[in-house]
Parts: C-alpha cells; structure tokens; sequence
C-alpha cells in the first residue's frame, strides 16, 4: 500500500513514541502488515553499509518533532 510521506512520518512519530504497530495501524486506518512493512523499510541499512536515516532526520525535522512532541502530546494520544 503506497502511503502519503505525511502518513510515514506519523508512522516514525508514533514508533518513537513507543505505540505499538498494532496501534499505529489502528489510528491511521491502515494494516498491521503495511505498518510493519513501511517501519522496516525506514530501518534497513543503505546499500553501502551506513544506517538509513528516519525520512524525519532525511528532511531534518528532529527538532521540530520533539518540539512538537512535548507541546503537542495530548494528539498523539488521541
């Protein structure tokens, strides 16, 4: 399932936030198997070796995230 760049950034948000995929899949109304799918994909190894990036450290949003993540909680738990 091909899914919108915003819905994998949630995906990797959620994760970090320690939900469960079982969760994640429920929340963005998608399959377990395509969660686990796409988080797979974020963390395999780049062909020369080096770890891949989240596409959040990809589009240098860490900062941003955990900003986010600590004046916003109460909507990752909705």
């Amino acid at each position: 399932m091909k899914l919108l760049k915003e819905e994998i950034v949630t995906m990797d948000i959620l994760r970090r936030q320690g939900e469960s995929n079982q969760a994640i899949a429920k929340r963005l109304g998608i399959t377990e198997g395509t969660v686990r799918y796409h988080l797979k994909r974020m963390d395999q190894s780049a062909k020369d070796g080096r770890s891949k990036c989240s596409l959040i450290e990809q589009l240098d949003l860490v900062e941003a995230v955990d900003f986010w993540c600590v004046c916003e909680p109460e909507l990752l738990r909705s």
